[in-house]
């Protein structure tokens, strides 16, 4: 495993599902240019349509680019297997393999008469680290992130499609919360949100430590180091303190 990595996560908006592919392969490129090791895109990127929903093979595109531009890629869309439709994030190597996927656990209101909810709370072991999954309305349900960092999750992936309107309340909890599971569960947080006009569009990176990098209320592309290294040494620290604490009360 590296023990430094670098990434991307794309804010972007939900157009038809051909219109995405298009940003989406244009976008790894991108990640690709500034040396990026993976790139996250937000909840519904690959397919907001539930309707109509994806099958695994219409990845392959996908799949091709992040071989030729060598970075790995997190991908989220309505995805059909069977007779289920499934809010689906997918994990893409460099190598364009899919190295696994996690269903969405919490749907949305507009997702539960149509969607089939996931059961398996998800970490990947990948060169990049180990990789935990979460979706959008996830961030609501503490417990899913206990068990990631119990499964010893280095580096969290949380695309999203949030919808609150600017002056609306949720606007501060979108703008701290990732640092602070970031802090209390000891690991990297990458938030990816959808451009929304006229809502609380906010992507950020984040560690234990503080914020990394953010994008607000527009498109583009921010990117990242992650550094395990410090992250190890950030881990024993607290640790240390914790132990302490406890001993003090005693």
């Amino acid at each position: 495993m590296k023990s430094k990595i670098i990434v991307s996560a794309v804010q972007m908006e939900v157009l038809s599902a051909k219109r995405n592919l298009h940003k989406i392969l244009s976008y790894i490129k991108k990640a690709s240019k500034v040396n990026a090791d993976i790139v996250c895109f937000p909840e519904c990127s690959f397919n907001s349509n539930m309707n109509e929903p994806s099958l695994e093979k219409d990845l392959v595109p996908i799949q091709k680019e992040c071989k030729n531009s060598n970075v790995f890629a997190i991908i989220n869309g309505y995805f059909r297997e069977k007779q289920n439709i499934y809010n689906r994030t997918y994990l893409i190597n460099n190598k364009g393999k899919i190295l696994g996927f996690y269903d969405k656990i919490h749907l949305w209101i507009e997702e539960i008469n149509n969607v089939k909810r996931g059961k398996l709370v998800k970490v990947i072991n990948s060169s990049l680290g180990k990789i935990g999954l979460c979706t959008c309305w996830d961030l609501f349900f503490p417990k899913i992130f206990e068990e990631l960092k119990n499964r010893g999750a280095e580096i969290i992936f949380c695309p999203s499609y949030w919808k609150d309107d600017l002056a609306g309340k949720e606007s501060k909890f979108l703008e701290y919360t990732p640092t602070v599971l970031a802090y209390h569960y000891m690991c990297f947080f990458v938030y990816c949100n959808a451009l929304l006009r006229g809502k609380t569009s906010i992507s950020q990176i984040a560690s234990p430590w503080g914020e990394l990098a953010k994008i607000k209320y527009k498109e583009g592309i921010i990117t990242a180091t992650l550094d395990h290294k410090r992250l190890k040494r950030f881990k024993n620290h607290f640790k240390t303190v914790f132990y302490e604490r406890r001993y003090l009360r005693k």
